[in-house]
């Protein structure tokens, strides 16, 4: 019968019944979870009240205790202790006796059965009851008792096996015991009645005595359901026990429990109340939930027709297909028409598939194509490509990376970019990471990348973000070799850095040998007439010994000038061979008491050293001062200073490394002085070789200054190494000698020398007033005529207008508008066979190269003394006489 139905109505049996099943399941496990909640919140209603109850019932036991002690302090009770008649008990009293206080202390709830007034010791002096008929024999309580209980203290006794309640207070009367006052009441169920609330279903109370092996009824608020003396263990069975596991009240005569009952039988009637109801809720959900399958399928049915026929209209509008099912069975038509459906739209789409996989074909072609060409590009360039993941790790280089950083292929995905960054430049890689991922551009940076095989390269590079959806996804850099061009920069800056020390020190020479000059010219004018006023004195006088000293003054002032001219390269040297090896050994002696004792001297002396050209004093000045340099830079400490010699093919490298004037590249023969002393700072050596540049506490600062103007003047190098705490090193090279000499001008050794000649003509230039007065004046003690000329232009209109009668011209070398060089060559050209007399601060070593042969007759180096000018003078007439 079921295969005839349709499968509509197949289906909604189906969920009617799956539906009713479902309902059950669920109606049985909620009913069981409410029994459980409403159990479980009955429980805890029960306690709560069990909590009121006992509160309540601890009010009437604190209540009898006030009551103690308010009426304690009634002033006609006192009274009646004081001087009142004493009477026997009274039972059933509806009024009190006019000596206890309150009407509504007696008739309130909390009310005490018995009332007893008692003498001082313990006797009963008045006392009455509302129920009470006798006082119990055990009620009556010794004098000791009262002593310890008179302060309106509650107590639990059991009295003829019965639980009272007492409360006992003192009676004073200014401050001396007239007697007690006690209250008493049974604890029996019209006590404990009082504690129930009437605005619930009561439970039932009683009082549990404890202290046994097994709890035992008391009393409690029902008798007859729950009679003394009953076990608690027996009522447990039929009734539900609160309270006890929460209040504690009892005495040192009595430990009681105060407990709250409920009837189990009650409580399921309750709850089986509960289920009832929740299940014809459950019921009308039930009904409720089978009516809206029942719509829903109705529902359902309707749409699938339409369905049916908007399948129908789309297969004959779009596909050309007519589609008609004869089945009474909505969802068999359904199935039949899409099932048609379906066969043709795979038909369409299996055409749009081939045509789209064609399309996919020929677009994985252009793709491929244009990733060969990307990829050809990327490994053509010259720029370092890397992509790399935010955390760091290699996903692509291109040929240029590889080749440059040293890795193959197979190691790019096994290492991280913080392998690849040199340590000092990891911290900007990340600072430029975070302004990427927060959308920022680094710009162009600076980094530097360790190889492989742990070189580093100098890159300057770019960085581009790849985000999506505010995500970093790939971080791409492209990175250009700056090495070669940092290195050149570097270099040049360095050459720059040596080529701005070199000129500012040939400045400071240039300035140190103008100095020079014109303190020579200043030192000549006093030098000379210090000279000739110390004639014109006798020796014995004080002013003669004045003049010695200002002479003395003058001669040292001209050695310093001296050293300013060394250092400027324009000093006075006697040139000759000299084997450097050969010298060192000479002085050797001299070294060793000039040094400190500390200090160890070691040689290594090459022995067949070629000859170089030079002042012997002048190198055996640079070999001693930096020697003796060397031994006060190890101080006090024990120390080695080696020197040792050699000779070596200079190259321009080697040369341009030093401090020198344009030397030539060739052979040089070298001197080395190494010590391990304390070492310079890089500060102190671009000074040291500053005039008046010391590290000393005391000196003039000019030895090293001098000595570089030596080497220099020699057409020498000077080479310094040294660092802190590293020791120094000074490396002189002079040229090997060619053994060619240069014309000089005459010697102008000093002798006294005296003489006449008169009728001689002599005219001096030069630009200083002072100079030329002394010279007049030298010249006229030797009757010699004399024409004066302020600068070589004056000079030459002077020797035009004098021609045939000047018999000498001295010519100071440096002078405005004409110099004495140009001067010399003029007068030359008028006369060739005239004497002239050069007067120079700067040496005649430096002087000489500036004249051709015999241009110049003789040469006087200022500052110069009479005999010296006498004897240059004496010496030209007696040539030529």
């Amino acid at each position: 019968m079921l295969k005839r139905l349709p499968l509509t109505l197949k289906l909604l049996i189906i969920t009617i019944l799956a539906a009713a099943l479902f309902s059950f399941i669920i109606d049985t496990y909620h009913n069981r979870q409410l029994y459980k909640l409403y159990e479980s919140e009955l429980l805890d209603t029960l306690k709560q009240q069990a909590r009121i109850e006992r509160l309540r019932f601890d009010y009437q036991i604190k209540f009898f205790m006030q009551i103690s002690r308010v009426a304690a302090n009634y002033p006609p009770l006192i009274r009646q202790l004081h001087s009142g008649k004493a009477g026997e008990l009274k039972i059933n009293l509806r009024r009190k006796p006019v000596w206890f206080p309150g009407r509504s202390l007696i008739s309130s709830q909390v009310h005490p059965r018995l009332v007893m007034l008692l003498n001082p010791d313990g006797t009963i002096h008045n006392s009455f009851s509302t129920q009470l008929r006798s006082i119990p024999i055990s009620l009556q309580p010794p004098s000791g008792y009262l002593l310890t209980h008179s302060i309106g203290q509650t107590m639990l006794s059991m009295i003829d096996n019965k639980p009272w309640v007492l409360a006992t207070s003192g009676v004073y009367d200014e401050g001396v015991l007239q007697g007690y006052l006690m209250l008493a009441s049974p604890l029996d169920a019209e006590f404990l009645s009082n504690a129930h609330r009437y605005d619930v279903a009561p439970n039932l109370t009683a009082l549990v005595d404890v202290s046994g092996k097994e709890p035992v009824i008391l009393a409690s608020s029902n008798s007859e359901l729950v009679p003394p003396g009953m076990p608690l263990g027996k009522i447990e069975k039929s009734y539900l026990v609160t309270g006890k596991e929460f209040f504690d009240y009892g005495s040192s005569d009595l430990p009681l429990h105060f407990i709250s009952l409920q009837s189990k039988k009650k409580i399921d009637d309750k709850l089986n109340i509960v289920l009832h109801v929740a299940n014809q809720q459950r019921n009308l959900q039930s009904a409720g939930l089978a009516l809206v399958f029942i719509l829903a399928i109705a529902g359902l049915t309707y749409r699938m027709r339409r369905l049916s026929r908007e399948v129908a209209a789309f297969a004959r509008e779009h596909l050309g297909v007519e589609i008609s099912s004869q089945s009474a069975d909505s969802l068999a038509r359904l199935e039949h028409d899409i099932h048609l459906l379906e066969k043709k739209v795979v038909e369409v789409h299996e055409q749009e598939i081939n045509k789209e996989k064609a399309e996919k074909q020929k677009a994985r072609q252009q793709l491929h194509i244009s990733e060969m060409r990307l990829y050809e590009f990327f490994n053509q360039a010259d720029e370092l490509i890397q992509s790399v993941s935010p955390e760091g790790d290699i996903r692509y280089v291109n040929q240029r990376w590889m080749d440059e950083l040293g890795y193959t292929p197979d190691e790019i995905a096994c290492i991280n970019i913080s392998s690849i960054v040199a340590q000092p430049c990891l911290i900007d890689h990340f600072k430029r990471l975070e302004q990427l991922a927060d959308g920022g551009s680094p710009g162009l940076f600076e980094s530097i990348l360790v190889t492989r095989d742990g070189a580093q390269i100098e890159v300057e590079g770019s960085s581009h973000a790849h985000i999506e959806d505010g995500k970093l996804i790939e971080v791409h850099t492209i990175y250009r070799n700056v090495s070669m061009r940092k290195q050149l920069e570097r270099e040049a800056r360095e050459h720059r850095e040596h080529l701005e020390h070199t000129q500012r020190l040939e400045s400071l020479g240039v300035l140190a040998g103008g100095i020079a000059h014109d303190f020579n010219n200043i030192l000549t004018t006093i030098l000379g007439n210090a000279a000739i006023m110390s004639r014109h004195i006798p020796r014995q006088s004080e002013a003669y010994d004045r003049l010695q000293r200002v002479i003395e003054s003058t001669e040292r002032g001209g050695d310093l000038c001296k050293q300013m001219l060394a250092y400027a390269g324009k000093g006075k040297f006697m040139i000759r061979p000299i084997n450097l090896s050969t010298m060192m050994q000479e002085i050797t002696k001299l070294l060793s008491v000039s040094i400190s004792k500390h200090v160890t001297l070691t040689y290594q002396l090459e022995n067949e050293l070629p000859s170089i050209s030079g002042d012997a004093a002048q190198i055996q000045q640079v070999m001693m001062n930096l020697i003796i340099n060397a031994s006060e830079a190890i101080g006090d400490q024990r120390g080695e200073i080696h020197v040792s010699t050699g000779v070596i093919d200079a190259g321009p490298s080697l040369l341009d490394s030093c401090l020198a004037n344009k030397p030539v590249p060739g052979s040089y023969v070298w001197i080395e002085v190494r010590d391990n002393g304390c070492g310079m700072s890089p500060e102190v050596q671009k000074k040291i070789f500053e005039p008046f540049f010391t590290t000393k506490l005391s000196g003039r600062g000019l030895g090293m200054s001098a000595i570089l103007g030596i080497i220099k003047a020699h057409q020498g190098a000077l080479k310094l190494t040294s660092a802190p705490g590293s020791g120094t090193t000074f490396t002189v090279y002079f040229p090997v000698s060619d053994k060619r000499t240069t014309p000089s001008l005459v010697d102008t050794e000093t002798r006294p020398y005296m003489g006449s000649y008169p009728g001689k003509t002599v005219l001096v230039i030069d630009d200083e007033e002072s100079i030329r007065e002394l010279a007049v004046v030298l010249l006229n003690e030797q009757g010699i005529h004399t024409l004066e000329a302020v600068d070589g232009e004056d000079g030459i209109a002077r020797f035009k207008e004098h021609m045939q009668h000047i018999d000498m011209v001295i010519l100071d070398l440096t002078m405005p508008k004409l110099s004495g060089e140009n001067c010399c060559r003029e007068i030359r050209k008028l006369r060739p066979d005239v004497p002239v007399i050069i007067a120079s601060g700067y040496s005649k070593e430096t002087v000489s190269p500036r004249f051709l042969n015999h241009e110049v007759t003789a040469f006087l180096q200022k500052p110069y003394t009479p005999d010296a000018f006498y004897h240059v003078v004496h010496s030209i007439f007696d040539h030529r006489n």
